[in-house]
């Protein structure tokens, strides 16, 4: 039996869907659980990093939740979301579900080999110490990284220590992003493959078996979908506003809590992807499936957050999207951007390499 460890995080989109895909590329090769590490587990810290910028932004939306007449509505939203994320993530299956009092002896006599991965899961910004998402407890068996994210493109004296200490003793070791990879090269003098997310390893057809239209939806309905995790301006909500007017075209903003979009969960987001006419995004995930879909999109540079440059220039790279991804200013969007044909050779290239890793690491 595997038993792999990720973030899991009940309100992440991208967290949840690549959750689900790393859960079925492995339950392919023999049965599979997902050991439950997440951020609010009793006897589990996590570091948050100072960031101004996301701190207004908390205010802002609890000030505007107080103040004006809508909480009931804005509620209502969250309740549904949160039933949308449940009813996903019942796809999954959990095993193990770590607190304080968690025997790590029995933990790993349960499991054949442990894999940590995907995600964020090696990103000291978000957590205090390693010991679990490195799988230090891990004495007797087999431990694998499945495109495990550092999200930093340096390390602290000793956070490098504690990087060293951990990742000595895995069988083999793969990071989603290039600079991640070389980091662990550097510390442990052992090879670390450059992988694609798990989500990229799940076909375009299964993705959309288990997608479903929101039931308040007009499936007949064009629009543009914008899916921001950071913060955006008066003036950028402005030129979206142009955009729309531009193209006589409806703007749906999925993480709007005033919007009853933001009722949705992982499943309604993927149908939301799948038949938007343009996504606008400044989310990996966000990017990944739009290009899943073979769905035109542009990708703005998060302004509240360097760690999320490294994970889209490993995409952009392997996928070869230089030139049909990034964007600087709304006002650049013309009628091209909605006609984009991807290569996908690049992505079988990047799947086959994948595979082979995967394979080469469980047999």
């Amino acid at each position: 039996m595997i038993g792999y460890i990720t973030i899991n995080d009940e309100t992440n989109l991208g967290n949840r869907l690549q959750s689900y895909a790393t859960y079925q590329l492995l339950s392919r090769y023999d049965k599979t659980e997902c050991i439950v590490r997440n951020y609010f587990c009793e006897g589990i810290k996590r570091r948050i990093p100072w960031n101004p910028v996301r701190i207004m932004q908390k205010l802002r939306s609890k000030i505007n939740y107080r103040m004006f007449p809508n909480v009931e509505q804005q509620s209502a939203y969250e309740e549904s979301r949160y039933l949308n994320f449940k009813e996903f993530s019942s796809l999954i299956h959990n095993g193990e579900i770590l607190t304080k009092d968690t025997d790590y002896i029995l933990l790993e006599n349960k499991y054949d080999i442990f894999v940590a991965g995907s995600d964020q899961i090696w990103n000291p910004n978000l957590f205090s110490d390693m010991y679990i998402n490195m799988l230090g407890f891990v004495k007797t068996k087999r431990k694998i990284s499945l495109s495990s994210s550092i999200s930093k493109d340096d390390l602290y004296i000793e956070e490098k220590h504690e990087f060293k200490k951990y990742l000595n003793s895995f069988y083999a070791l793969s990071c989603r992003e290039e600079k991640g990879s070389c980091l662990v090269r550097e510390l442990t003098h052992k090879d670390c493959k450059t992988l694609i997310d798990p989500t990229l390893m799940l076909e375009k057809n299964e993705w959309a078996s288990i997608m479903k239209k929101p039931d308040f939806h007009d499936e007949k309905k064009e629009y543009i979908l914008l899916y921001f995790l950071g913060g955006r301006t008066t003036k950028f909500n402005n030129e979206i506003s142009k955009l729309s007017k531009k193209y006589n075209i409806e703007v749906i903003d999925i993480y709007d809590k005033e919007s009853i979009y933001y009722s949705c969960g992982p499943r309604e987001f993927l149908y939301l992807i799948n038949n938007a006419s343009l996504v606008l995004t400044d989310s990996f995930h966000g990017s990944v499936f739009s290009y899943i879909f073979d769905k035109p999109f542009k990708t703005f540079i998060r302004k509240d957050t360097n760690s999320m440059n490294s994970r889209l220039l490993t995409l952009s790279d392997k996928l070869k999207l230089e030139n049909k991804m990034f964007i600087r200013d709304i006002a650049e969007i013309d009628d091209e951007a909605f006609n984009i044909q991807y290569n996908k050779e690049h992505l079988r290239y990047e799947q086959r390499r994948f595979l082979e890793y995967l394979e080469s690491a469980l047999k």
